[in-house]
């Protein structure tokens, strides 16, 4: 009986030894790294995140393929104009090249024969930046489309064309 007890006695004693003092402190870190990359994203609306790289969007006056941005009837003795605003938004500080013609030409059914129409192109461009951690840089060009008047040698009939503007990021 004695033998017992006084292995009971060591056990209760080994367990408090090793007992916690109830108060303490302690941290634990993780590391965490990762690399930003500049991504640019044509801007429909604000909910379409379509990375622009390697893709080809095409943008209508009506966010569709219902009406094209020029269109209507040209007549030789008045201009022609039509609009857009081109945006794309792109990660804070992202170097953006824009590159497009300053005239397009618009041909008799989409094929020509010699007769076609040609569109002056200008853009006014701003640049909207970032003005908060969800907030991108937004690229804004609002396009002008006029064919002048005075184009007495395009006929009568359809003239289609395509107007492209690229854009480079890095």
């Amino acid at each position: 009986m004695k033998k017992t007890m006084m292995m009971a006695g060591v056990l209760v004693f080994a367990g408090v030894a090793g007992a916690e003092s109830g108060s303490g402190k302690g941290t634990i870190t993780a590391p965490l790294q990762v690399g930003v990359g500049n991504v640019c994203a044509y801007m429909p609306s604000e909910f379409d995140h379509s990375d622009l790289n390697g893709a080809n969007f095409t943008q209508t006056n009506n966010g569709d393929s219902s009406r094209p941005i020029l269109s209507g009837s040209y007549y030789a003795t008045k201009d022609l104009s039509g609009a857009a605003t081109l945006r794309i938004r792109c990660t804070k500080g992202t170097q953006v090249k824009r590159s497009f013609p300053a005239q397009v030409l618009l041909l008799k059914d989409g094929r020509g024969g010699g007769d076609y129409l040609s569109v002056n192109v200008s853009e006014r461009f701003t640049l909207l930046g970032s003005s908060g951690h969800l907030v991108p840089d937004v690229h804004q060009s609002a396009m002008t489309f006029k064919i002048p008047a005075g184009q007495w040698g395009a006929s009568k009939g359809n003239y289609l064309g395509n107007f492209v503007m690229t854009y480079e990021y890095k």
